[in-house]
């Protein structure tokens, strides 16, 4: 992906108007660095405070049943000590969106939450939250995964993408995003945005290739047509475990096409 660069006081806009960089969208951009910066800094707060609550509450066992729920039980899935996943998608995950199934086989006396491990965390210690923390987790709830592509000819510290499935454009504060990803390359991902500013959240390692965007528009259909309604943020909320399944079996014949030549996946 071209143009990942710093770009430099003097040299041209990014944003194409022909200016130098300083006299157009520097101080812009200056303030949206500052915004991504503040919900980084909440998503670390939240997500630490949220994992020790669930440490000092609850035993080991709810993170291995978690991980279960969260990759299909998949035995082709490596172990949370080795899957890209664990850090960067099953955490958030776990903390802002794992319900456990109440009917779960599960040892005599085992304690599980009731509700996600953040609502748990903001009854019993919401007061340690700040007006922006709570902000913040708003947007996240605002926010579903969904499936987002790259747009080709980036230029400065935002990252363009596309929602596949519901349509919408999203320009991204991401500037240490890898350089080389390839034009059109999908990431099943959460963008939240507050402020005027959005981020990454969640983001699933996996690149997808843009020669299956027509599949994924094929499932956002098939979606739309369960709903009997165009896909929006509720629809992808209420079918978040079919885009994960979705998202594993790609990842499942990315990482083993000899399964899909053989007929084992579809």
């Amino acid at each position: 992906m071209a143009g990942r660069a710093k770009v430099e006081r003097n040299e041209p806009c990014p944003c194409g108007s022909g200016k130098k960089h300083k006299h157009c969208c520097l101080d812009s951009f200056k303030e949206l660095e500052s915004m991504r910066l503040k919900l980084r800094q909440a998503e670390d707060k939240v997500i630490d405070a949220v994992v020790e609550f669930a440490k000092e509450k609850y035993d080991n066992s709810i993170v291995e049943e978690a991980w279960s729920d969260f990759t299909f039980s998949d035995a082709c899935v490596e172990e949370p000590d080795e899957a890209d996943e664990f850090h960067s998608s099953f955490i958030p995950w776990f903390v802002f969106d794992w319900i456990p199934d109440p009917e779960a086989e599960r040892p005599e006396g085992a304690r599980v939450p009731t509700d996600t491990l953040l609502s748990e965390y903001v009854t019993a210690h919401g007061d340690r939250l700040s007006d922006f923390d709570k902000r913040f987790i708003d947007a996240v709830a605002q926010r579903p995964y969904s499936f987002c592509s790259i747009a080709a000819d980036q230029g400065g510290p935002v990252l363009r993408m596309h929602d596949i499935m519901i349509d919408t454009p999203h320009s991204v504060l991401e500037p240490d995003a890898t350089d080389d990803i390839p034009d059109g390359s999908i990431l099943f991902t959460r963008i939240v945005e507050l402020d005027g500013a959005a981020i990454l959240i969640g983001a699933y390692p996996t690149l997808i290739p843009a020669e299956l965007h027509d599949g994924l528009i094929e499932l956002r259909d098939k979606i739309a047509a369960a709903l009997g309604r165009p896909l929006d943020a509720a629809g992808l909320a209420e079918f978040e475990l079919d885009l994960r399944e979705a998202y594993f079996e790609i990842r499942h014949l990315l990482f083993h096409p000899e399964h899909a030549e053989d007929g084992e996946a579809s």
